[in-house]
């Protein structure tokens, strides 16, 4: 698994801790829209892109962790999230 496909997760409310997989490459748009029970989410090295609305409602959002390789971050990733700089 490269790509976490557009609305993967997408409602998921019980979905709590995310450890994504190394060899994931790319997050698409609403991957994980209105998970409000999402807390935190671990990036692997390998990310290169998340793209906008990836987190969007995501209201429990308050942990993101990523290796020293920052991927790319559309602007509007984590709208709607208290996630602001990452």
């Amino acid at each position: 698994l490269t790509k976490l496909p557009e609305a993967s997760f997408e409602f998921c409310e019980k979905l709590q801790n995310i450890e994504l997989p190394e060899n994931l490459e790319s997050i698409e748009s609403e991957a994980f829209a209105s998970c409000k029970s999402l807390q935190t989410i671990k990036f692997p090295k390998s990310l290169k892109f998340v793209e906008n609305y990836a987190f969007i409602n995501c209201k429990g959002l308050k942990k993101v962790t990523m290796s020293s390789d920052k991927p790319k971050i559309a602007p509007r990733a984590f709208l709607g999230t208290d996630i602001k700089i990452l």
